[in-house]
């Protein structure tokens, strides 16, 4: 079973590199014009986003606590979108930028973390999720085996896929 809940265990934890942009510079409606990914060592394989996946919106806004928040909500059109934000996709202040970082622990104690990054370009953004995963059967109980173990081992965890996607800005959020 998967142990989501609470799994979401930072969008302030991960230190990234480049140069801080304001939320509100990142506001805005998105499309995605390309979508690569595969194992970490490559080679990395162009896929097309879903037609969910294939638009989005950046709201620049503030998290329980007063912390800001990059709120990503999924849209079906670029006119139609969620009203509520999808917290796993979102994103918190980090070193130099915006990320996120999720941790899980599923059943045979397979541990993953994920991190998602959010970088400017001249066109739109780039989001970079790198996924690192190993199993450990010698964590046998639900004490041991959980997402506090995933997050502690982080990034040490062998590298296992990376999806980079680049998003053209179409806009205000309306």
């Amino acid at each position: 079973m998967r142990h989501v809940l609470g799994a979401l265990v930072g969008l302030a934890v991960l230190a990234s590199c480049g140069e801080e942009v304001p939320a509100e510079e990142l506001e805005g409606t998105y499309e995605v014009v390309e979508r690569v990914e595969g194992p970490c060592e490559g080679p990395f394989e162009p896929n097309l986003p879903s037609p969910d996946d294939r638009y989005f919106q950046l709201i620049d806004d503030v998290r329980a606590g007063g912390e800001p928040l990059i709120a990503y909500h999924d849209c079906t059109a670029p006119d139609d979108c969620s009203t509520m934000p999808n917290l796993l996709r979102s994103f918190g202040p980090v070193s130099g930028g915006w990320g996120s970082t999720l941790a899980t622990a599923d059943t045979g104690c397979v541990l993953r973390y994920t991190r998602r990054e959010l970088f400017p370009t001249d066109d739109g953004v780039e989001i970079i999720r790198t996924t690192y995963s190993e199993t450990d059967e010698s964590l046998t109980t639900s004490e041991t085996c959980t997402n506090a173990e995933a997050n502690r081992r982080g990034d040490r965890m062998p590298c296992v896929s990376v999806v980079e996607i680049r998003a053209e800005k179409l806009g205000p959020v309306p």
